[in-house]
């Protein structure tokens, strides 16, 4: 399984097929995103940058790393790049019946088409919007503490 650019899932239709180099050794799964060190390994974007804020090292050779370092692998690596654009995968909505099947490259065109794929960024669309609805509701409350707490100390003086 490999995550999209809309945090849903792909999946990989044939996982034992994909060559070594495009597996993160991070989360171990098909990189997304993929970028390379100047020593030559890929990961995905999403992993490697949060490990480098921890340790400025690439995790498999420990060579001094970081971030502005990493090149897209598109053009660091343009031939493994077709290969990583060539991996079957699986619509993300193929659990909501959508049959679509094809070469990675072309997921994030058929996810912007896909009916199935819809009611799925409406629904994160949705929820991501009630988190923030929750987390303002209780900013506002501790706002309201604060304000009523300068405003007893004013009374005060």
């Amino acid at each position: 399984r490999m995550e999209s650019s809309g945090g849903q899932t792909w999946v990989v239709v044939s996982p034992e097929n994909v060559p070594e180099p495009l597996v993160c050794s991070i989360c171990f799964g098909v990189v997304h995103a993929p970028v390379v060190t100047p020593c030559h390994h890929v990961f995905c974007r999403s992993c490697i940058v949060p490990a480098l804020r921890e340790n400025k090292r690439c995790p498999i050779d420990r060579r001094s790393l970081n971030k502005n370092q990493l090149k897209a692998l598109s053009s660091a690596n343009p031939i493994l790049s077709r290969i990583w654009g060539k991996l079957k995968v699986k619509c993300r909505s193929h659990a909501k019946g959508c049959a679509w099947t094809g070469e990675l490259s072309a997921a994030d065109t058929h996810a912007k088409r896909c009916d199935r794929n819809k009611s799925i960024s409406s629904s994160t669309t949705t929820q991501k919007l009630k988190q923030k609805v929750q987390a303002l509701e209780s900013l506002v409350i501790q706002l309201r503490r604060d304000l009523k707490e300068k405003t007893d100390e004013c009374k005060q003086l």
